[in-house]
């Protein structure tokens, strides 16, 4: 699938939405209360709402690292509700190696949840709504459970449906603490308040963070406007933006969706190949932390 065509499926998906929002809030149930869904690792988290953190009673944080020999393999991607292809396969159609997965427009069925804990997955979701009996929203998954973390919501302006965010933060080997943000980004925003109040806390968060960081996900940057200001929001906090060998993330009006940012981590390699699965390419990214080092030259989770 060329870019213009993803960008055919994404204005023809917005004017959809912008049509059928006002009739969607009446057939989709949105949270009074906000509150994260956690999969198989609730055996060692507690559950706060829209919050959890791990046990006390928990195996040592040595035991909980989610980087491997120093690694970590990150997928970030929006799949699109799993309506393109063939999903949960799909998710390791471009390998089976990931250590992090930051996901979007996770439609939370069974086969997707038993999957994920089948390729020993501890994940956590916030529901942005519920439609006919599912949990729509974002996803953070690792081969551990994370120490903590938070979802967020912002209902869009116009068409009156959340849009979700999440973070975790993650022990690595080298003894620091990784800070994971997930965002599905406000899209119909034409003054951009309601989008820039939508990153403000997840900024702040990054901002006060001791520590490595990942900030990713769909960010809706589309169009110059939007692009520049994420650009100068994302300025003073030190991010590096990832740059992608291919780049086939799908753009509108001339500019990308999804990115991945960074701190305090080495980056080895950074794919976004073409896919036919979701109107979005994944975004498949190596980090290494710092210090650290791996012990060959393969990219866990990114196959040629």
């Amino acid at each position: 699938m060329t870019n213009k065509q993803k960008v055919v499926i994404w204005l023809s998906a917005a004017l959809i939405a912008l049509l059928t929002g006002l009739l969607m809030t009446v057939l989709v149930k949105i949270p009074e209360v906000p509150r994260v869904v956690l999969g198989n690792s609730a055996t060692v988290l507690s559950h706060q709402g829209r919050c959890f953190h791990l046990d006390d009673s928990a195996t040592a944080l040595d035991d909980n690292v989610i980087d491997e020999h120093g690694v970590i393999a990150l997928l970030v991607w929006n799949i699109h509700k799993q309506s393109d292809g063939e999903w949960p396969k799909a998710l390791w159609t471009q390998g089976e190696h990931w250590q992090l997965l930051l996901l979007q427009e996770v439609e939370l069925s069974k086969d997707f949840s038993t999957a994920l804990e089948n390729h020993q997955f501890s994940w956590s979701m916030m529901p942005a709504f519920r439609f006919q009996g599912l949990d729509y929203g974002v996803m953070l998954a690792a081969r551990r459970p994370p120490l903590e973390g938070c979802g967020l919501l912002k209902v869009e302006p116009w068409i009156r449906l959340p849009k979700a965010a999440l973070y975790g933060l993650y022990a690595l080997s080298n003894g620091e603490t990784l800070l994971a943000v997930n965002l599905h980004g406000i899209n119909f925003d034409p003054n951009l308040q309601e989008w820039e109040d939508q990153l403000a806390p997840l900024l702040r968060l990054v901002m006060q963070h001791q520590g490595p960081v990942i900030l990713a996900g769909d960010f809706n940057s589309w169009g110059e406007r939007r692009s520049k200001k994420l650009e100068k929001l994302i300025e003073p906090l030190g991010l590096n933006a990832v740059s992608f060998e291919p780049d086939e993330r799908i753009r509108v009006f001339g500019t990308p969706l999804d990115w991945v940012f960074y701190r305090g981590l080495h980056l080895k390699k950074a794919q976004s190949p073409t896919t036919n699965v979701s109107d979005h390419a994944p975004l498949m990214v190596q980090f290494e932390l710092s210090p650290g080092s791996t012990s060959d030259g393969e990219t866990p989770g990114v196959h040629q």
